[in-house]
């Protein structure tokens, strides 16, 4: 947990060596308690059993999903994924791409530092 009490993990499709390497080579690891990977789980984002694999890793209930932000770059995987499991959503769009989705997500970011405010570091912003 962060210092704004904030739990974070990184839900990723792909082959664990790629991931976990790609991962580990970033300065942003240390913030992560877990890095789920859709190799480890038999299942890739959009599918609902990588998302319940991961809250079955983190400790979470089905009840804790109004306290879950996925946030991704991706509309078919990230968002459709979160917004098919009942989660809020943050498209991280940073080209300004058009939304093809039939569904809107949550939230639209353009940057990363935008997540801050999303997970408690100053309040939700608009939707």
């Amino acid at each position: 947990m962060n210092e704004a009490g904030v739990r974070l993990a990184i839900l990723t499709n792909g082959i664990k060596k790629v991931q976990t390497s790609r991962i580990a080579g970033s300065e942003l690891a240390e913030m992560f308690e877990a890095v789920i990977v859709s190799e480890d789980t038999g299942y890739q984002k959009p599918h609902p059993g990588i998302f319940d694999y991961a809250f079955d890793k983190l400790g979470l209930r089905q009840a804790d999903k109004s306290r879950v932000l996925i946030v991704g770059d991706s509309l078919t995987s990230d968002m459709k994924g979160g917004l098919n499991y009942g989660i809020d959503t943050c498209w991280y769009n940073p080209f300004h791409r058009p939304n093809t989705l039939d569904r809107k997500p949550t939230y639209e970011i353009r940057s990363l530092a935008e997540v801050k405010e999303l997970a408690g570091g100053g309040g939700r912003p608009a939707r």
